[in-house]
């Protein structure tokens, strides 16, 4: 495209010939992409936290049922001890008065 050609196209849309904007002064296609480039780290970093913070709160999660689970495991063991040392003692208070009733038969031969 010569001057000419150049100096004609300005004249349609407005423009004087030293308006036209020189190579130099438009965006190069690099500086599009680092700007993209930063912009899209800036959005991974702030993902990246997100799901930090997302890992963290399951974290917690997690470590609660387990510790939850843990308790509930001793508390059934307590139970399970507990019962097993109450039955002994209703086994032996339904046992005394047979065993009474068999003291005073034997006492009489």
């Amino acid at each position: 495209m010569s001057k000419r050609d150049n100096v004609k196209e300005t004249q349609d849309v407005g423009l004087e010939a030293d308006e036209v904007p020189e190579p130099e002064e438009v965006l190069e296609p690099e500086a599009v992409e680092e700007d993209a480039a930063a912009q899209e780290e800036v959005e991974e970093g702030d993902t990246v936290e997100k799901l930090k913070d997302e890992l963290a709160a399951e974290k917690d999660k997690f470590l609660r049922k387990a510790a939850e689970f843990e308790n509930y495991k001793r508390r059934l063991e307590r139970e399970r001890a507990t019962a097993l040392k109450y039955a002994e003692e209703n086994v032996l208070k339904e046992l005394l008065p047979v065993v009474d009733n068999l003291e005073r038969a034997l006492e009489h031969f």
